[in-house]
C-alpha cells in the first residue's frame, strides 16, 4: 500500500478544518436567531402594559 505524502495530509486537514469553522458558526447564528424568535413570541402573547396605545 502506497503512503500518503504528508501535504495531502495537510491539504485534508485544512479542508476539514475550513468545514468545521463554518459549521460552528453556522450552529452560533443558529442560536441567535432561536433566542432572538423566543424574545419576540414572548413579547408578542404578553399584555401590553396599561396606558400604551
Amino acid at each position: 500500500m502506497p503512503a500518503v505524502p504528508i501535504f495531502k495530509l495537510e491539504q485534508w486537514r485544512h479542508k476539514e478544518d475550513v468545514a468545521l469553522d463554518g459549521t460552528l458558526k453556522e450552529r452560533e447564528a443558529d442560536a441567535a436567531r432561536i433566542k432572538l424568535d423566543r424574545h419576540e413570541a414572548h413579547r408578542r402573547t404578553q399584555p401590553a402594559p396599561l396606558g400604551s396605545t
